[in-house]
């Protein structure tokens, strides 16, 4: 399979954790057997015009649109004008050359949105990375925390990205920055909305937590994907701890976001002599706001210019690396590179960080922004370094870039997937390792399931809020079996769960995908019937046809289904059983539920009719898709 990378920046051009990453990145998969070509941009001195450039090493393909450093208004007004132009004839020629299977953007700052819509129309499956918060927040960083009003006066002028907003900074005038920042803010969002939610763009994103800030704000494309990136684990250099002069080190920009004043600050306020940090990376602040912020305190310094080849040096002459970012950092390959180095790490309680940490097992959490809760804990293992430290478990949290290479690659195949229905392993999810006999060249209805994402919101709730441990659960409208074989994984041995499926050639397949993960299949009991309001008969419109998810429409003969007639050309009609939940409970053919879902094609409110004794007995949490016509009466 041939992947096409798309970037606005890569290393070695640009030294940043994001750019690195997609290097590595790029250079596993293309180690691992993929062909990967890689288009990008990046500033050359040398030109006075916009080039194309090509350069094939030992395992990339590289593409490179080359731009001159805009130091004249000449070249402003050439860049200004011909830049968008030029980088979409580009990318369609490399597309017409090496042809790609897949095409996966890792970003598209300083980009363009017509690459995505040019995938939609040839149809060429896509991906786009959600690093950060550029989508929803031109500052990236979401410093703004979704307000329109901070977002336009702060996030889009602090780093000016597009080069109307550099020639707007410079007129310095507040009422038309103003103005600017809110058209920008608004503007941007419903742009990105529209363009990433109708190309059938996948979204892969680096954190759950990256995921739901997203998806807060309806930008979720065709689906999303959470996968953690991985770095390059090799064995971490040797340290030599001293007890006599404890080492502390940063490493990042030093900006604002990343919490560089609130540690500087807490810093200041240890008592301890014998402790030193170290701050490595670019001067974001500019000027001498640095040096004022650190004053006459001697223990802290500022590290030299660093490549990221010298990082693992770096963190050997380490004893504690601190991460105090104030924002919603998206993941941090920092972290797993301090992790890696099996070094104690002090982390902020935010963004994608909070889920891979966990305080007191591999690291340590703080309030994010609170310098006296910064100081208790650097005080705390810093004062106590060798106790706290020695059963910290780096390998929790850990990633390794064979394993985000692996799971990349198997997302690939699943959007590119041209085999027969067959045995696949599913990604993501409750199932994740388990097997189903699926069919996804079908469409994203499958994909879903083999990438565990299918009905998300479920588990993404159950995890939050309800542990299913030893639990029963009613998966009304079983279809293949998914959500039952999901729910058997979270139940655990001592839990149940009873799945009603009328559909005879949905329970066909069901019993194979039993038949895949016996561990699970002894937790399930299947009624071959289906819930109503009465006991007895009815008349069943039923589709065959399983893999094309026709048969998901069939339904009771005595509702009116959700959908237009003609969608159900070709269906048959036969009888079935039914049953009242609240009978089967009483003649104790199957347990009560603690949980019940309801996916049964209209007939939901005839489902809740005849249980309506279980439910006001047991009060079960219920996961109920209602169709529009039924909302008021359910």
């Amino acid at each position: 399979m041939k992947t096409l990378h798309v970037t606005n920046r890569i290393y070695p051009q640009f030294n940043g954790g994001n750019e690195i990453h997609i290097y590595d990145l790029c250079h596993e998969l293309a180690g691992a057997g993929e062909k990967t070509v890689v288009l990008t941009q990046v500033s050359d001195p040398k030109t006075e015009t916009i080039t194309t450039s090509s350069k094939r090493g030992e395992k990339l393909k590289i593409y490179a649109l080359r731009l001159p450093p805009l130091s004249s208004k000449i070249r402003l007004l050439r860049s200004l004008f011909s830049k968008e132009y030029r980088l979409v004839k580009f990318f369609l020629e490399v597309l017409q050359k090496e042809k790609p299977d897949i095409v996966h953007f890792h970003h598209l700052i300083e980009l363009s949105p017509w690459l995505l819509i040019i995938c939609r129309l040839r149809r060429i499956p896509h991906l786009l990375d959600l690093n950060d918060y550029w989508f929803i927040c031109p500052g990236t960083y979401l410093l703004c925390q979704g307000s329109v009003e901070k977002c336009s006066t702060s996030c889009v002028w602090e780093k000016p990205k597009s080069i109307k907003a550099v020639l707007l900074a410079k007129t310095k005038q507040k009422s038309l920055l103003r103005l600017y920042g809110y058209l920008k803010t608004i503007s941007h969002r419903i742009f990105w909305n529209m363009v990433i939610n109708h190309t059938d763009t996948t979204l892969i994103a680096v954190s759950n937590r990256v995921r739901e800030i997203h998806e807060r704000y309806h930008l979720h494309g065709n689906k999303i994907i959470v996968k953690y990136s991985g770095i390059k684990v090799e064995r971490p250099l040797a340290r030599k701890i001293d007890q006599k002069l404890l080492r502390v080190g940063y490493i990042g920009a030093l900006i604002e976001a990343k919490g560089v004043r609130v540690l500087i600050a807490a810093f200041r306020k240890l008592k301890r002599k014998n402790v030193s940090l170290t701050l490595f990376g670019q001067d974001g602040y500019g000027g001498n706001k640095l040096t004022q912020m650190i004053g006459d305190d001697q223990r802290i310094r500022l590290g030299p210019a660093f490549d990221h080849q010298n990082l693992p040096k770096i963190l050997s002459n380490l004893d504690l690396l601190v991460i105090p970012s104030t924002y919603e950092e998206a993941f941090c390959l920092v972290l797993s590179e301090g992790l890696a180095a099996h070094l104690p790490l002090i982390v902020s309680n935010i963004g994608g960080m909070a889920e891979r940490i966990v305080d007191g097992k591999n690291g340590f959490l703080v309030q994010p922004g609170s310098i006296a809760d910064f100081t208790r804990k650097l005080d705390y293992v810093l004062g106590h370094y060798q106790e706290v430290t020695a059963n910290l478990d780096y390998s929790l949290g850990q990633f390794t870039l064979a394993d985000e290479t692996k799971q990349l690659r198997l997302i690939y195949n699943v959007l590119n997937f041209r085999e027969e229905p067959g045995t696949v392993a599913v990604l993501g999810g409750p199932l994740r390792g388990y097997h189903l006999f699926l069919a996804p060249q079908k469409g994203p209805f499958w994909q879903d399931m083999v990438l565990g994402i299918y009905d998300g919101f479920i588990y993404d709730w159950l995890n939050k809020h309800f542990d299913l441990t030893n639990k029963v659960v009613w998966d009304v409208g079983a279809h293949v079996g998914y959500h039952s074989l999901g729910f058997a994984a979270l139940v655990g041995e001592k839990g149940r769960v009873v799945a009603f499926e009328p559909n005879r050639f949905n329970l066909k397949r069901f019993a194979k995908n039993l038949s895949l993960n016996h561990d699970l299949s002894k937790r399930i009991k299947i009624i071959r019937a289906a819930l109503s309001d009465k006991n007895g008969t009815v008349e069943f419109i039923v589709s065959d046809e399983v893999e094309d998810t026709r048969s998901s429409g069939s339904h009771l003969g005595n509702i009116t289904p959700p959908e237009k007639l003609s969608v159900y050309e070709g269906f048959e009609k036969t009888k079935i059983k039914t049953y009242r939940a609240d009978t089967l409970v009483a003649r104790k053919i199957v347990p009560p539920p603690n949980v019940i879902k309801i996916d049964v094609e209209g007939a939901e409110e005839l489902v809740i009719k005849g249980g309506q004794k279980i439910i006001f007995k047991f009060k079960p949490i219920l996961f109920i898709e209602v169709e529009n016509s039924n909302q008021a009466k359910v």
